[in-house]
């Protein structure tokens, strides 16, 4: 996206600046309407409950032919609230779209709204967090929900995503809730499990004595809870099915430990290697996603 204006805005002036200073953006826009208004492309990237507030809102202002992506965790609730704001707004005839006469020529659509998410981040948030390589190589859920000119929209999507370096995946919104509670939300849960665990086991006098693998595996530990918040607790039935299976798996280790199965439990080190490799590998071999 070289040569490209980038207008934009966040609540928080000092985000805005940051984000300027590091090159993420060209322009402060003075108002959320200045960024959107002339865009051919919107991205709301916020905390979901505000996307959810700012869809009718953008869908409203955007001009016909824009594209609106939103990147947040969830997509059920998401694609909701988008369908009950896609519209075919009048054309400059100033005719009502409620009109009977709503397939006429003189009719035009709004702007397209394509559900994303790009499954990478950090423990950090925030401008100063970012990175430009954060996307590279890593897939990108997309969902583009019944609209007009909706293929068109998905094309735009796909050079959006595909211009970052990610990898776009087709899946749709229930799909990609469920999938999220075992491969995103399960990974935050267990890191802060393991943290707290290892304090109860071993008190407060060797917090020092920990390698990379203490280091690595309790890396999410470090996410701030307002980012994690709604994308549990708006997804609280994937995520609890995601904590039993991990449960029943640890109660299996236990057990085999316990009994001194060794082979059993060698048999479980190769199969979860096997799993992990798949599980990370490029999206469209995974089933019931689409790699496009």
């Amino acid at each position: 996206m070289r040569g490209a204006h980038i207008a934009g805005w966040d609540r928080r002036r000092a985000n805005a600046r940051i984000a300027l200073r590091r090159g993420a953006i060209t322009s402060i826009a003075p108002t959320l309407e200045d960024a959107i208004i002339k865009a051919d492309l919107v991205i709301l990237a916020a905390p979901l409950r505000a996307i959810e507030a700012l869809i009718p809102r953008v869908l409203r202002i955007a001009r016909s032919g824009a594209l609106v992506l939103d990147v947040g965790p969830l997509k059920q609730r998401v694609v909701a609230i988008a369908l009950k704001n896609l519209r075919v707004r009048p054309t400059s005839s100033g005719r009502d779209h409620r009109s009977r006469d709503h397939r006429s020529r003189d009719y035009r659509d709004g702007a397209a709204f394509v559900a994303g998410h790009p499954m990478a981040g950090r423990e950090r948030s925030g401008p100063q967090a970012a990175s430009a390589d954060l996307f590279e190589g890593r897939p990108f859920a997309l969902y583009a929900p019944e609209q007009p000119k909706r293929e068109l929209a998905r094309r735009k999507a796909r050079a959006v995503v595909s211009a970052i370096g990610a990898l776009p995946v087709w899946l749709e919104p229930h799909a990609h809730d469920r999938a999220v509670a075992s491969t995103s939300a399960l990974p935050q849960l267990a890191a802060i499990a393991l943290a707290l665990a290892t304090q109860r086991t071993l008190g407060r006098r060797h917090h020092k004595l920990a390698g990379p693998g203490f280091e690595s595996a309790t890396r999410l530990a470090d996410s701030p809870f307002h980012v994690w918040d709604t994308a549990m607790f708006g997804n609280a039935k994937n995520v609890r099915r995601a904590l039993d299976a991990l449960r029943r798996q640890l109660a299996d280790l236990a057990a085999l430990l316990a009994r001194g199965r060794r082979t059993e439990m060698a048999k479980r080190f190769r199969a979860a290697a096997t799993v992990r490799r798949r599980i990370l590998a490029t999206p469209h071999r995974r089933k019931g996603a689409r790699h496009s």
